[in-house]
């Protein structure tokens, strides 16, 4: 993708991106955002797929997922806040879409805030459909989450 010259990247995730990554995770997310330390444990995790976009040298965006076998799951997405509504988060899930594709998953899904009209609004133009909630999976503040899966047969 390339708006005002600069080529958006989607690249597997590195150790040295992380530091990066939790500016991102702690400007976006107010329940429990991730620390260091899991982005760091996530890298040695076989069944992870950990994706970041790059503009230039900057880590813009980030995505966390699993793949185990048939099933893949989105763990966690966020875009710096000054890069938002550039199409950057479409990349990252098209993206892994097309990886879990190729490595033989059968479904996607993933959790999201009832509240996250944005996210849902991505996802749902990725083909998710919600297919149940979780009562109170968030903490702060409390809120339900709703679970989309998105099939890929």
């Amino acid at each position: 993708m390339t708006k005002n010259n600069t080529t958006i990247k989607i690249v597997p995730m590195a150790h040295c991106h992380i530091d990066e990554i939790v500016q991102i995770e702690q400007e976006t997310f107010s329940d429990e955002p991730w620390a260091f330390e899991s982005f760091e444990a996530e890298l040695q995790n076989r069944f992870s797929m950990n994706l970041i976009a790059q503009k230039g040298e900057d880590v813009v965006g980030y995505l966390m997922t699993s793949c185990v076998f048939e099933d893949a799951h989105i763990n966690n997405l966020a875009v710096k806040i000054s890069e938002r509504k550039k199409g950057i988060a479409h990349m990252l899930v098209a993206y892994f879409t097309e990886q879990a594709v190729a490595n033989g998953a059968k479904q996607i899904t993933l959790e999201v805030r009832k509240s996250n009209l944005s996210a849902i609004c991505l996802y749902q133009k990725h083909g998710f459909e919600p297919i149940s909630h979780r009562k109170n999976f968030y903490k702060d503040p409390v809120e339900d989450a709703l679970l989309l899966k998105k099939s890929l047969l």
